[in-house]
């Protein structure tokens, strides 16, 4: 069961997610620390999902600013 949850999704790193999306690192890296996207950091890389990915392209990324 274990086996089939780790095959059944795609982990991809920030320079595959940046290429797809045609957006650049730093600009990734702020959604990130927005809290915007989530991931998942494995030693000292950070690692997306690839249903994060296919969230985004189906919903785009809230760019409005929270301003406290």
């Amino acid at each position: 069961m274990v086996q089939n949850a780790l095959n059944s999704e795609k982990l991809l790193t920030l320079e595959e997610v940046c290429e797809i999306l045609k957006v650049g690192q730093s600009t990734f890296r702020r959604w990130m620390n927005e809290g915007k996207v989530k991931g998942i950091k494995v030693g000292r890389q950070w690692r997306f999902s690839s249903k994060v990915l296919a969230n985004i392209l189906e919903n785009g990324i809230d760019i409005e600013s929270k301003k406290s």
